[in-house]
């Protein structure tokens, strides 16, 4: 397999257009696949034996939220820690990623430090005749809208060897007339967190027992907590869980769900169905 075929900078093709309207006005934002110049000297180094790169990073016309999601996106392939975390290019990646707003030459620099990073590693596998076949991948999308709301996701996933892959799965918020991610502090009625915490309990503890799972056996070992990764949809809201947060990776990405009917009194009123 050539270096070419080795890396998918575009992996799939993103472009959507939602239509965003409201009593002061209604506009059209367009979600498109931002292509930024990197250095394809990089590959010649690792020749047929490239790590496998499949990424996308988006254009809006909102800075702020494409700065959200092309940060997030090079977070996730961003597997290789640096030598030197006091290093100058250390301190530089961290500034980067504190940055609300990073240019096109910001993502591209940051994109030639990783790409180089997975490639000095997959060379150094070789080298000790380790696992050399690294993987990454980070995919946006957009999900939907609800009450006027930016409803996106980024898929990602991750090999550098071991027994198995690391997958992974962000949803994102935006509320575009207040140019801000909404988290679930923002959405949330405060003083009824601790009733949220009950009810995915029950949810949880549901979920284990669907899956032929005696909860205590799960519960003694891992630790239960109210997740920050939601996302509305039709009928209510749905938390999603990495791997590892609160179960073994056989699980996979528990999801647990709350209706609109069960989130009344929980969830702020303007966000309810």
């Amino acid at each position: 397999m050539t270096k070419r075929s080795k890396i998918s900078v575009f992996g799939s093709a993103l472009m959507t257009v939602l239509m965003m309207t409201s009593a002061a006005q209604a506009s059209d934002i367009y979600i498109q696949p931002k292509a930024v110049e990197i250095d394809s000297t990089l590959y010649e180094r690792c020749g047929e034996y490239c790590p496998e790169m499949d990424y996308q990073l988006i254009h809006t016309g909102q800075m702020w939220l494409d700065s959200i999601i092309n940060k997030d996106v090079l977070a996730i392939i961003d597997v290789m820690d640096e030598n030197d975390p006091n290093s100058a290019i250390a301190k530089q990646a961290k500034a980067f990623y504190d940055k609300p707003l990073v240019t096109d030459r910001e993502l591209a620099r940051e994109l030639n430090r990783i790409t180089d990073n997975l490639i000095r590693a997959v060379n150094t596998a070789r080298a000790e005749d380790s696992i050399y076949s690294y993987s990454v991948m980070a995919t946006p999308s957009m999900v939907g809208m609800h009450k006027g709301l930016v409803l996106m996701r980024i898929d990602g996933d991750i090999y550098t060897g071991g027994a198995h892959n690391l997958p992974s799965s962000y949803y994102y918020v935006f509320d575009l007339q207040n140019k801000k991610q909404l988290n679930l502090a923002d959405v949330i009625i405060a003083g009824q967190e601790d009733t949220l915490e009950q009810k995915l309990y029950a949810k949880f503890y549901d979920y284990l027992i669907q899956m032929d799972v005696e909860p205590s056996s799960i519960m003694e070992s891992w630790e239960f907590a109210v997740t920050d990764n939601f996302v509305f949809d039709e009928t209510g809201v749905e938390f999603l869980y990495q791997p590892y947060e609160i179960t073994p990776y056989v699980f996979g990405m528990p999801s647990l769900h709350l209706s609109y009917a069960e989130l009344k009194g929980i969830l702020k009123s303007q966000y309810l169905k």
